[in-house]
This record gives C-alpha cells, structure tokens and sequence, in this order.
C-alpha cells in the first residue's frame, strides 16, 4: 500500500498539479521532522502521541513499515523532483 506522500507525487509526477507537490513536501516534511533523528540517523519504528509525538522505538514492538513509510516517501518524492539528497538519506 502506498503512502499518502508516494500518492500524491506519483499524481504530480502524472498531472503537474503543483497542488499534489505541496501535500507531498508537506508530508514529508511531517514525517522527517518526526520519524527521522538528525543526531544519529535513525527512523523511528513509532511515535507517542502521549508525549509531543516524540519516539516510541521499542515501545510499540519493531515496527519496520514505519521506517518503510519513510524511506518509499522520501525515494518516491526525490526521483520524481530531481532531488538527490532524498535519494541518499
């Protein structure tokens, strides 16, 4: 199943409906500043919506379709813009 993010560039990749572009950005924006931690380079397998949606590794059980969601979201939106640095995270 696709993520909402690999929807919406798979349709502004189709259409050039900059509006498509915009949820897509938007989305992974969200799910980098969330799911991914600068300081070591780890996905979260889980966020807490209990507290600030911060990391829930290990408490949610090994949850690799998060990682996954955030890997095709940042591969999808970086082939389709020309993005590399997307490509190479």
């Amino acid at each position: 199943m696709a993520s909402t993010n690999s929807l919406s560039t798979l349709l502004w990749n189709a259409t050039s409906n900059a509006t498509y572009l915009t949820a897509a950005s938007t989305s992974y924006e969200f799910l980098y500043n969330v799911f991914y931690s600068v300081h070591d380079g780890d996905i979260a397998d889980g966020i807490s919506a209990s507290d600030g949606c911060s990391f829930a590794n290990g408490e949610l059980g090994w949850l690799p379709q998060d990682a996954a969601l955030f890997v095709e979201s940042a591969y999808t939106l970086g082939k389709v813009t020309g993005n590399t640095s997307l490509t190479e995270l």
